[in-house]
């Protein structure tokens, strides 16, 4: 005699089916419906000769290091946000002394996100310099004028915050440095993908709406 399945064994197996599909979703599609708070504290000091004041006329060139893919998504972010703004931004192709125009570097220091389908925790910290003519040389060297830059000094002296000193002239009139923290807590109905791009975007527009500010 054949048996057959009893109605809620089918039915836990389309549950079950169901819920590993849409897990995956979760997982792989950017979609949510989610309150969220999200607070920064923020450290930005400038420093300017003369007359000079911010810039972005010419457009800004913006670095983010880091290999991470969090570290990819900032710096796509935060070329939307300044094109968001008018300013046009491009993405370096490397690290190097000195770029043609303003250039924003943004080193993240900690990146820690908490997520499930219902709620999302994250704390991030990064630092940013622009310096308006580009000229990053000051920062990879052992002191200014040294002559010695390296980008491993320039990513070790960024990465550490040991930019409080800086060195202006003729050229280089215009330096913005910057400390940034976020904490964030989300709740509803939210995938990874949401949950990564919330908290990319917030870190980026913090980012621009501070040095837009200056």
């Amino acid at each position: 005699m054949t048996r057959f399945p009893s109605l809620a064994a089918v039915l836990a197996a389309v549950a079950l089916s169901l819920a590993v599909v849409s897990g995956a979703a979760l997982t792989l599609t950017d979609l949510g419906v989610a309150n969220s708070t999200t607070g920064f504290e923020s450290t930005v000091a400038t420093s300017a000769a003369g007359n000079a004041t911010l810039d972005t006329s010419d457009g800004v060139t913006v670095v983010v290091l880091g290999d991470a893919e969090h570290d990819r998504d900032v710096e796509r972010a935060v070329v939307e946000a300044l094109r968001a703004n008018l300013v046009e931004a491009d993405v370096a192709a490397d690290l190097r002394s000195a770029y043609d125009g303003p250039v924003l570097v943004v080193v993240p220091t900690e990146w820690a996100l908490g997520w499930t389908p219902v709620s999302g925790e994250a704390t991030a910290a990064w630092r940013v310099v622009y310096v308006q003519s580009g000229d990053l040389t000051q920062f990879g060297e052992s002191t200014a004028g040294a002559g010695d830059f390296t980008t491993e000094r320039l990513v070790e002296r960024l990465s550490s915050g040991d930019v409080d000193t800086v060195a202006l002239d003729g050229r280089t009139n215009f330096v913005v440095t910057g400390e940034f923290a976020l904490t964030d807590a989300t709740s509803g109905l939210l995938s990874l993908p949401y949950y990564d791009r919330h908290v990319v975007e917030a870190a980026a527009g913090a980012t621009v709406d501070a040095l837009l500010g200056v």
